[in-house]
């Protein structure tokens, strides 16, 4: 399971009952193959780290809400790489 999500969830406990946000992430794929995106539910259940269909031509409607979560900074690049004829350059 994605960190982030799961992170995402520990961290959000007075999400409103009935309240859905999808995560804004890459899609992960799943054992089979299957890509799977999250979203954290509220749904009377308690609290739900939710998967869903991640593939990518998927639209979702203009209504949903969604979560950024800022990754950890020892996944930030401190810098960018240099492209040239050859390929990227460390």
């Amino acid at each position: 399971m994605n960190a982030r999500a799961q992170t995402a969830r520990s961290e959000d406990l007075d999400q409103p009952l009935g309240e859905f946000l999808l995560i804004a992430m890459n899609p992960v794929a799943r054992y089979t193959g299957e890509l799977v995106r999250f979203s954290l539910a509220s749904a009377g259940v308690g609290l739900l780290l939710d998967g869903n269909n991640g593939d990518p031509g998927t639209s979702v409607p203009g209504a949903v809400r969604f979560v950024f979560v800022r990754p950890h900074t020892d996944t930030i690049v401190s810098s960018t790489p240099r492209v040239s004829k050859k390929g990227l350059e460390r």
